[in-house]
């Protein structure tokens, strides 16, 4: 949970940067994305300071705000600005992955739709618990709304830019256009002011449960000051791995396999029947229920385990084609 949470933030560092430098390159400030990782490193530390959660949320208040206003302005440029609309997308070849690389969508598809470490964060600090996980609660009907947007904006991405659409369909709106490049510029904004709460999780959990309890001979003073410098580490953790591997589609894939598959197929599944057989309240009828949590921790470390050597294969290209771009044509293309 904690490594997932942490790559969230170099998911984020990296989205930041090159909706910038696609916005800058308009204006002719030509600088590289790891420069633009670099500028905006000094402001997220500032906001990683923050210590309480409530802090944060009219941040993603407004943050929720904008990016339903940035996806009106995604869709009308899915239906034409312009009027084309989709009158070539039944002239697009229809690209196929092999089934080699179906555990990257499925990786892909996991980050995009599991928050965990949030969502038990959120719960915990709801100031009606009960609340949130009701058949109406918070937690259904956001999930339904995220699955039915992601959704239909991938299917609506896909037809509009077929095999050309990128790691982050905002990447693909006409950078010349003025309300494109609002709409980047938004969504950045959106993503730079999210860092904080995707940090806060990792950050208390290896502060108050490890870090924390060794230090009961320190004064509080000296505690906060361990505590800031800890949080400014962490800050230079994720900003780190996002310069040392600046593509998107390729960090989703992998922590989403990785880390995504474990916690919310294999873990959940494990903890079901270990829960039951403790109880002793049995699995059903013809032991369905054991059947089921089986075949779910059997899906699971497929996709672990050949989703995370795919992507880090892809990864290790990736490098070596940045390093020799000459050399090396490395291309990859993502799912949503």
């Amino acid at each position: 949970m904690i490594s997932f949470q942490l790559a969230v933030c170099s998911v984020y560092i990296i989205y930041f940067a090159i909706s910038i430098q696609q916005v800058a390159d308009m204006y002719g400030f030509h600088l590289d994305s790891r420069v633009w990782m670099t500028l905006i490193l000094v402001p997220i530390m500032l906001m990683n300071l923050i210590r309480d959660l409530h802090y944060l949320a009219p941040v993603s208040t407004a943050g929720n705000f904008i990016f339903f206003l940035a996806m009106v302005v995604i869709y009308y440029y899915f239906f034409g600005y312009d009027g084309s609309a989709f009158d070539h997308a039944a002239e697009r070849p229809l690209v196929v992955w092999p089934p080699t690389r179906w555990p990257l969508f499925i990786g892909t598809a996991c980050f995009a739709l599991e928050s965990i470490a949030i969502v038990v964060k959120i719960e915990h600090h709801m100031k009606e618990p009960k609340k949130f996980r009701q058949p109406l609660g918070v937690f259904n009907i956001g999930i339904f709304i995220t699955a039915m947007l992601f959704a239909t904006t991938g299917m609506l991405g896909y037809m509009k830019y077929g095999q050309d659409a990128q790691s982050s369909i905002t990447l693909n709106i006409a950078s010349d256009q003025k309300l494109a490049q609002v709409v980047k510029v938004l969504y950045a904004l959106v993503v730079f002011f999210s860092y904080p709460l995707q940090n806060f999780v990792p950050l208390e959990l290896l502060w108050v449960n490890y870090i924390k309890q060794h230090m009961t001979q320190y004064s509080e003073k000296k505690k906060m000051i361990v505590e800031y410098v800890f949080r400014e580490v962490i800050v230079l953790i994720t900003w780190a791995f996002a310069m040392v591997i600046p593509h998107l589609d390729l960090l989703i894939s992998l922590f989403g396999a990785f880390c995504l598959a474990s916690l919310g197929m294999i873990f959940p599944a494990v903890i079901h029947i270990l829960v039951l057989r403790h109880e002793r309240i049995g699995f059903g009828f013809l032991n369905w229920v054991l059947f089921k949590d089986i075949l779910l921790i059997s899906f699971g470390v497929f996709t672990m385990v050949s989703g995370t050597i795919i992507s880090m294969m892809d990864i290790f290209a990736a490098i070596e084609s940045d390093m020799h771009p000459a050399a090396t044509n490395v291309t990859t293309h993502a799912v949503l």
